[in-house]
C-alpha cells in the first residue's frame, strides 16, 4: 500500500501544488480562481469565502505532505483577501464577492463558516497566525451563535434563500470543530461543545437507525422530510461522515458512536459503490435505489479516507484491517484515473457512467479533498 501512497503524495507535491501555486492565484485582485479550463487557464468568476478558506487550507498543509514552494506568502495573500473582502468586523462571513462590481453577497450560510473554521485551525497552529486565527474565528463563532442558532439544536439556515435544513454544513462544521481541538487555546472548550452538539444532533435528528444513513435536507424542525425530491442520501457523505464520527468516537472513547460510523461506511460501500467502474456514486433515494450513477473526484476521496483510517485502527481486527488496505489501494488507483491526462496538476471533476469522464473545468475546490486526503495517509488521521 505504501507505494500507492507515495506515488499519490508525489503527485499533489510535483504536480498539483505547483500548478495552483503559479495559475489558481489571482495576481491583480488576489485571492483564488475558482475555475481552470481545459487549456490550464484561469476562468474568472464570483470569489466564493469557502472557496478561498479551502484554497488557505490546502497550502496550509503543503509543507507537512513536503511541498517546497513558498506557502507563506499564498496564505498571507488568500487570508487578507478574506479579511478585507469576506468578514466583517462583527465576525459576519459573506457568502461571496463579484470581484469587478466590488459587491458583496451577504446571505447566510454555515457551509462557508465551516471552511473559515477549518483553515483558521490550520493557520491556528503557526504561531505566526495564531492570535490572528483565534480572534477572526471567536468573532465568527459569536456572531452565528447569537444570531443563526436553531431554537432545538444546531444552526439554521438562511431563510431567505431555504425552506428547509441541511446536513452537510454540520458535517464540515465538526470537521472545523475537531481541527479547532487540537490547537491549545482559551477556546478550547468551546470548540469541544461545538464537537459535541453536531453528533448529538446526528444521533438525535440526521441519522436513520433505519437506513443507517445521514441524508441531506430536513424540515425546519430537523424532521426527515417528506418531499420526494430531497429524500436523498449521498455515498460520499456517508463516507465522509463516518470518518468524522470515528475520529470522534476516538476522542471520546465512544463505542456506540463508532458502530454508527461504521454502518455508514458499511450503507456507502454496499449501495453507492459501483463495482464496474470502482467509483462511489452521486446519489440514492431513501430505499438505496440508484437516482443518480455518475461519480465525482471528492467522493473518491472520502472513500479513501474512511477505509484508511479502518486500516490501522487496532479495534478492527487483522483480516478487516487488510480488507480496508486493500479498498484504500483501489481508491488510490480510482483517484489517478481522474488525472489530466494533458495538462499536469489538473484533473476530471465527473465521471458519466458507461461513457467516461465528461468535459468542463477544473474546480478549485477539489483541492481541499485532494490535499485532506493526502494528509490523512501521511498521518492516518487529521485529529490526534
Amino acid at each position: 500500500m505504501q507505494k500507492y501512497i507515495n506515488e499519490y503524495i508525489r503527485w499533489i507535491n510535483n504536480e498539483v501544488f505547483p500548478f495552483w501555486a503559479e495559475k489558481g492565484l489571482d495576481q491583480i485582485n488576489n485571492g483564488f480562481f475558482e475555475l481552470i479550463n481545459e487549456n490550464g487557464n484561469p476562468i474568472n468568476s464570483f470569489r466564493r469565502s469557502r472557496l478561498v478558506a479551502r484554497q488557505i487550507y490546502s497550502f496550509s498543509k503543503s509543507k507537512e505532505l513536503g511541498w517546497k514552494g513558498d506557502s507563506k506568502e499564498i496564505i498571507y495573500m488568500g487570508l487578507n483577501f478574506l479579511e478585507k473582502n469576506l468578514i466583517s468586523q462583527n465576525g459576519q462571513i459573506f457568502m461571496n464577492i463579484n470581484i469587478e462590481k466590488s459587491n458583496s453577497n451577504k446571505d447566510h450560510d454555515l457551509y462557508d463558516y465551516a471552511f473559515v473554521f477549518l483553515c483558521l485551525s490550520e493557520l491556528a497552529k503557526n504561531e505566526i497566525f495564531f492570535e490572528k486565527a483565534v480572534s477572526l474565528s471567536n468573532k465568527s463563532l459569536n456572531w452565528i451563535t447569537n444570531n443563526w442558532r436553531h431554537n432545538h439544536i444546531g444552526f439554521k439556515e438562511d431563510p431567505k434563500v431555504s425552506d428547509n435544513l441541511r446536513s452537510n454544513p454540520h458535517m464540515h462544521l465538526l470537521e472545523a470543530s475537531l481541527s479547532w481541538e487540537q490547537v491549545e487555546s482559551n477556546y478550547k472548550d468551546r470548540w469541544e461543545s461545538v464537537s459535541d452538539e453536531v453528533v448529538d444532533l446526528l444521533l438525535s435528528k440526521l441519522y436513520s437507525d433505519k437506513r443507517f444513513a445521514v441524508s441531506e435536507y430536513f424540515d425546519l424542525d430537523w424532521n426527515h422530510t417528506k418531499e420526494k425530491s430531497h429524500q436523498v442520501i449521498e455515498p460520499g457523505h456517508q463516507y465522509e461522515w463516518g470518518w468524522l464520527l470515528l475520529n470522534w468516537a476516538k476522542k471520546r472513547n465512544n463505542i456506540k458512536v463508532k458502530k454508527i460510523a461504521i454502518k455508514l461506511i458499511n450503507t456507502a460501500e454496499t449501495y453507492g459503490f459501483n463495482k464496474d467502474s470502482y467509483k462511489v456514486i452521486n446519489a440514492l433515494n431513501f430505499d438505496y435505489k440508484v437516482i443518480d450513477n455518475n461519480s465525482k473526484l471528492w467522493q473518491q476521496t472520502e472513500r479513501l479516507k474512511a477505509w484508511n483510517l479502518i486500516s490501522k485502527d487496532l479495534y478492527f481486527n487483522k483480516l478487516e484491517r487488510e480488507e480496508a488496505e486493500k479498498k484504500v489501494i483501489q481508491s488510490l488507483i480510482t483517484i489517478n484515473e481522474f488525472h489530466s491526462k494533458s495538462i499536469r496538476g489538473i484533473w476530471k471533476e465527473n465521471y458519466i457512467a458507461n461513457k467516461g469522464f465528461a468535459l468542463g473545468p477544473t474546480k478549485a475546490s477539489s483541492l481541499y479533498h485532494l490535499v485532506a486526503a493526502a494528509s490523512t495517509l501521511k498521518n492516518t488521521t487529521l485529529f490526534k
